[in-house]
């Protein structure tokens, strides 16, 4: 952006995994052991460092809490 004339301006994405609300937690968890395990791998960091990805295995309650932060900020 700053190349753009807009110095100040900052955009950041992420990109998540999300679970139909209701979904029992046990579903929850073993779904996001496995991502972990995936994402820990060399290869598989490698791939998504790749494509400029930085892999962060949040637990799903910090998933929810970036989303209603980010919900939040949005609405202003």
């Amino acid at each position: 952006m700053a190349e753009s004339g807009y110095p100040h301006i900052e955009a950041n994405q992420w990109v998540g995994l999300l679970a139909p609300a209701g979904t029992p937690k046990d579903i929850v968890a073993s779904i996001y052991r496995e991502v972990v395990r995936g994402i820990v791998l060399e290869e598989m960091r490698e791939r998504l460092a790749a494509l400029g990805f930085d892999p962060i295995a949040s637990t799903p309650e910090e998933m929810a809490k970036l989303i209603t932060i980010e919900a939040e900020s949005g609405a202003k």
